[in-house]
């Protein structure tokens, strides 16, 4: 699930750069909305089919996309400040949820550095939109494009290293 999710953010960097006019948030709210609950279901078919791990940090995590997703989708002529809040809200979230992940899985889950990295990425991510939270358009547009680029690469390669992770042995 992860190159799928990894796959699904390079879908929506390419969207954001090469997609319609991005003069409302209106239709940013609608990409963004469409994206995270992606990512959310993504994280959630993840933990059905984990393999031997603790993934209450991405139970979490997909629960947090889908309900960012929602609301962006159910709200999308709000203000641009609301969106970037709402980006704030899901980087920081997702952040967090998955560098916890890569920290109870440390010693299951190869380059489990990864996660972690990927959590300080979206971390980052949330932080930041804060900061940038009364810009426009164009600039959440460019911010989120660079974070899919960015969040396309790790969760491929993370998809890469999960695929690698042994079936434990049947009872």
């Amino acid at each position: 699930m992860f190159v799928v999710r990894g796959m699904a953010s390079f879908a929506f960097a390419v969207l954001l750069l090469l997609g319609p006019d991005w003069g409302s948030s209106r239709v940013l709210a609608m990409a963004f909305g469409v994206y995270a609950l992606v990512d959310g279901a993504g994280a959630l078919a993840f933990v059905r089919g984990a393999r031997g791990f603790e993934t209450n940090a991405y139970i979490g995590r997909g629960v947090l996309g889908l309900l960012v997703g929602a609301c962006a989708l159910a709200q999308p002529m709000a203000t641009t400040t609301a969106l970037w809040v709402l980006v704030s809200i899901w980087g920081i979230g997702t952040g967090v949820f998955e560098m916890v992940f890569g920290t109870r899985t440390w010693s299951k889950v190869p380059k489990a550095v990864g996660f972690m990295l990927a959590g300080a990425v979206s971390f980052g991510l949330g932080i930041t939109a804060i900061h940038f939270a009364l810009d426009g358009v164009g600039m959440l547009r460019g911010f989120l494009a660079f974070y899919a680029v960015v969040n396309g690469i790790t969760a491929t390669a993370l998809g890469e290293s999960i695929h690698a992770v042994p079936q434990p042995a049947s009872p």
